[in-house]
């Protein structure tokens, strides 16, 4: 098997899955000022992980990539348990990639302690051979069930896959803690969005004040911009938020007068 033009298509739909969603963050960010995604990974199986893998489900070396489903993962983290059901009825709905498998891990946690939720998804490529379409798995954790899953992970390997009795007890219960504290700051998402959708409303307030200060300077009113910087200055050490926004309109009135915007 000619292993690394086999797996060329699988860092091509990581490359392009991650790109997506990302962009899709993008998006969110924008328009709705808050994103349900707080990051993106995008990972190909190596060789020797591929390999192993297909031994311990007594799988053929020429039936690999036709039964291995999570060669291409993307692992998706969120802040909140409610981001990722926003996120599995965008994925579902997508028309880009076909779900073939679906489990949730989120509601029902594996023994282990184990939560996630996972698809296995269809994506269609063009590639330099022609179209191909392969399977990629995407994973969609939280920031703490990921803080414990590589946790897990970690201790996993050490074990070499045999973690004692002892510690998997403590695992599970850890597990449950970082349960709990999902379910609390889930309860407390709304105000916690609202504090941001305001901090990010002041952030680009104060950037079209400072714009518009600069661009009064450059059309030589430079009294103008003087007295406007002043004022926004006081303003800013005061800290009144009701005062910034009567500026800010003020600010924009005087840029209606002198044509800078």
């Amino acid at each position: 098997m000619e292993w690394e033009r086999e797996l060329l298509p699988y860092h091509q739909a990581a490359d392009e899955l991650r790109t997506k969603f990302n962009n899709l963050a993008l998006q969110f960010e924008r328009v709705e000022k808050s994103t349900p995604i707080f990051s993106v990974e995008a990972r190909v199986k190596s060789i020797p992980s591929i390999l192993a893998k297909a031994h311990r489900k007594q799988i053929n070396l020429d039936k690999i990539m036709d039964e291995l489903d999570d060669i291409a993962g993307i692992r998706i983290i969120c802040r909140f348990v409610d981001d990722i059901h926003i996120l599995t009825k965008l994925i579902s709905q997508r028309d880009d990639m076909v779900v073939v498998k679906e489990k949730d891990f989120v509601t029902t946690r594996k023994p282990s302690g184990y939560r996630s939720y996972h698809f296995v998804v269809e994506y269609g490529l063009h590639t330099a051979f022609g179209k191909q379409t392969v399977r990629c798995e995407i994973q969609i954790r939280t920031l703490a069930m990921n803080f414990w899953a590589v946790t897990e992970h970690s201790l996993r390997y050490k074990y070499k896959g045999v973690i004692p009795e002892n510690i998997s007890s403590r695992l599970v219960k850890a597990a449950e803690a970082a349960h709990v504290l999902d379910s609390e700051i889930n309860t407390i998402r709304e105000d916690i969005l609202d504090a941001e959708k305001t901090a990010k409303c002041r952030e680009d307030m104060v950037r079209d004040i400072i714009h518009s200060i600069q661009e009064l300077y450059q059309v030589s009113e430079t009294d103008a911009a003087q007295e406007m910087y002043n004022k926004f200055l006081n303003i800013w050490n005061v800290n009144n938020e009701e005062d910034l926004n009567h500026f800010y309109s003020d600010i924009q009135s005087i840029a209606q007068v002198h044509k800078i915007r």
